[in-house]
């Protein structure tokens, strides 16, 4: 059998080896293999013919008791829907996801939405425009449903950005040109809150090292009382420019974007609170170490203190400073450190009563939760095992609602467990991939599931992990027409004993005793895992279709990545 070299369209590094594997290939289709298509690049990315049905933009509203989303009517346009949880009776909100403006003929389609805290309003992104990776800007209007009342936020019909009620929801605060604004709804009164905004001074928002390197994009954050915001000042003059090359056109076009190459400086950063009202202004105490990032800021619940994540240039020690936005001046309440890297995520939640919250550390190997008290500093862990939490939902008077491998590496499940570390449960024991949503009252979530074999569902669940309903089964009937080659997981040891998991996909008609090359997909970054128990969606057929051109193409989750404990994943650190 004479083997044809397949050009590479992966945007990955793939390596061709030779194999002569056992393992049999596996196909869900009952159908012999000659009587099924084959799968193609147009069918997949341009034709999308195997896209599985989704509810888009899924978002609890916050009531609690009833969920939006849009949907699709058509290629062009979805309905905006409204679900009470347990009646399921529907309300439309708008219908084709479109609204116009007074005597204005202009059709505005709804690209985001947000609601407001009560669930009164809601906060529409219409005519977006994408400048980079996470940052866009757009229309944005005030949507009040009773009133039927539309109110655009920026002035003269511009883009803004990053647009964001205050917890009162009396204001709307947004980024326009680099400094930060906030609008009273009812009055429509702007105030312009920080003034120095430039193309090298950002307020609010995030040069390319923060939204890239921390996945923040939001440069602001209002106070639960809604009377301050902090938020982050960087200065990106002394760093130069990079052109960025755009793809989206048959013609690219070049943009400039600051960007600090390896070893050079970073944009100087400055932390500060100012007063909504009067526009008053505060600098926090980072220390004298100016060389820092500052990668989260999360507000205590009474507004009184301000919690600063300060992370030093090495990126193995970060320091939780408590900040007083009064005066500025900080105090140090616990430091994480790692002969390796600190990692940054966003698992930090308060308890009901504001005095202590759950954070998520590897302090003794392997992630687990802890609940920090701010008042006597004490430290308690909630979560133990050699396993990992992976995600941490929330936390309420009795329960930390979390994800877990718990059992499996190659599997999520979400779990709750009573905060005196008691009583821990798998509320979705189904085996394969869950990832949740909750309400923001912890009494319902929704679960997104699926398998390596299967497309999966979105299921209701209450908090103690009863089934309420199944919103969406996601089926591919157009599968059952063409080739698809599942991978197989298994688990091998290098030659200096180190277990590795990975899995192979091969073509339906394959042979073992004949040699097939091989393309190895793979990511080894820090938090990566490739290798799990979940549907593969567009990366799986485009594997599938490789392995029917006569190819083995086998995914390795090496050292260093994701769900085996702080040790594994330091392997990665050269």
């Amino acid at each position: 059998m004479s083997k044809r070299r397949m050009p590479l369209v992966f945007g990955s590094l793939f390596l061709f080896l030779f194999v002569n594997a056992v393992i049999s290939p596996v196909m869900p289709n009952s159908v012999h293999a000659s009587e099924l298509k084959r799968m193609t690049v147009d069918d997949i990315s341009c034709e999308k013919i195997f896209d599985a049905p989704s509810l888009s933009q899924l978002k609890f509203h916050p009531d609690g008791i009833s969920y939006s989303f849009m949907q699709e009517i058509n290629e062009d346009s979805s309905d905006f829907i409204l679900v009470e949880i347990e009646s399921q009776d529907t309300a439309m909100i708008l219908p084709g996801g479109l609204f116009t403006l007074g005597d204005d003929t202009t059709t505005y389609d709804v690209s985001s939405y947000r609601w407001s805290h009560d669930g009164s309003m809601l906060l529409l992104e219409t005519d977006q425009k994408r400048k980079w990776r996470q940052k866009s800007y757009a229309r944005c209007f005030v949507y009040d449903l009773k009133a039927r009342k539309f109110t655009e936020i920026g002035p003269d019909s511009t883009r803004v950005e990053i647009a964001r009620f205050s917890p009162d929801d009396s204001q709307v605060g947004y980024v326009y040109e680099n400094n930060i604004y906030s609008m009273n709804i009812k009055t429509g009164e702007r105030r312009q809150l920080t003034t120095d905004g430039s193309d090298d001074i950002l307020n609010g928002c995030f040069d390319w090292v923060y939204e890239e390197e921390f996945g923040i994009r939001q440069g602001y954050e209002w106070s639960p009382d809604g009377r301050k915001i902090a938020f982050w000042r960087q200065d990106q003059s002394k760093i130069k420019c990079i052109d960025l090359t755009g793809y989206d056109t048959l013609y690219q076009k070049m943009t400039e974007v600051k960007y600090p190459k390896s070893g050079m400086g970073n944009s100087d950063l400055s932390i500060w609170v100012v007063n909504v009202e009067n526009g008053d202004k505060i600098e926090i105490n980072l220390g004298e170490e100016k060389d820092v990032y500052v990668p989260r800021l999360k507000w205590v619940p009474d507004s009184k203190t301000l919690l600063v994540e300060r992370l030093n240039r090495a990126q193995d020690s970060l320091d939780m400073l408590v900040a007083d936005p009064t005066d500025g001046t900080t105090e140090l309440l616990f430091t994480e450190s790692d002969s390796c890297w600190v990692d940054v995520h966003n698992e930090l939640f308060f308890e009901p009563s504001g005095g202590s919250f759950v954070w998520l550390s590897p302090r003794d190997g392997h992630y687990h939760a802890y609940r920090y008290n701010l008042s006597d500093k004490s430290v308690v862990q909630i979560t133990r095992g050699e396993w990992e939490v992976l995600d941490i939902y929330g936390v309420d008077e009795t329960y930390l609602y979390f994800a877990s491998n718990r059992g499996s590496v190659f599997e999520k499940y979400i779990e709750r467990i009573k905060i005196d570390g008691s009583e821990q449960e798998i509320l979705t024991p189904e085996s394969g991939w869950h990832s949740a949503t909750f309400t923001k009252n912890l009494s319902y979530f929704y679960d997104s599931y699926s398998r390596i074999d299967q497309a999966g569902r979105i299921d209701l669940f209450n908090s103690d992990g009863s089934l309420v309903s199944c919103m969406l089964q996601k089926e591919v009937p157009e599968l059952s027409e063409y080739i698809l080659n599942l991978p197989q997981q298994f688990s091998f040891e290098t030659l200096d004993s180190v277990l590795l998991n990975a899995c192979i996909t091969k073509p339906s008609n394959f042979d073992s005793t004949q040699e097939y090359p091989v393309i190895v997909y793979c990511y080894g970054g820090p938090s990566s895992q490739i290798v799990k128990n979940q549907w593969g969606g567009v990366g799986q057929y485009f594997r599938s279709m490789l392995a029917e051109e006569d190819r083995v193409v086998i995914s390795v989750d090496g050292r260093g990545t994701r769900g085996r404990g702080k040790h594994f994943e330091n392997e990665a650190f050269l």
